[in-house]
């Protein structure tokens, strides 16, 4: 099985007091553009709607942005209806680049095809190893 180890990352709330982003926001956010990004979409979907959520995530991964690495949907094991979404981009220029020219994200819409509104969490990646 092959992963990626994040040694350190930090991250920018974007449902914080003061901050100005969203799921939705199309500007590049204030944070460094030298190397990679990762987001992670969190949403509660109930069990019925698990398999709307796998369909979706199949269909819209089929053709994935330029800059987009790699992409994980992941269920909790302490709670099964905490679902995340989470993706690796080259750069924070690359996802910059996608929430510009997207209308609305592909995550959000997965989500959204399940039935629940994702919240969104950015993070600069700041190492990595794989096996």
């Amino acid at each position: 099985m092959r992963g990626v180890i994040v040694g350190f990352v930090t991250t920018l709330c974007l449902f914080c007091p003061g901050t100005t982003f969203g799921v939705d926001n199309k500007e590049p956010s204030a944070v460094d553009t030298v190397g990679m990004a990762m987001t992670v979409l969190e949403a509660q979907v109930v069990q019925p709607n698990w398999p709307k959520l796998s369909q979706a995530y199949a269909e819209k991964t089929k053709n994935l942005p330029p800059g987009l690495v790699q992409t994980f949907l992941v269920q909790s094991r302490t709670d099964n209806t905490v679902w995340r979404i989470i993706s690796v981009w080259e750069s924070q220029g690359a996802l910059d680049s996608m929430r510009r020219t997207t209308e609305t994200p592909g995550g959000v819409l997965i989500f959204r095809a399940a039935g629940a509104e994702p919240k969104l969490s950015v993070y600069s990646v700041h190492q990595e190893a794989r096996h």
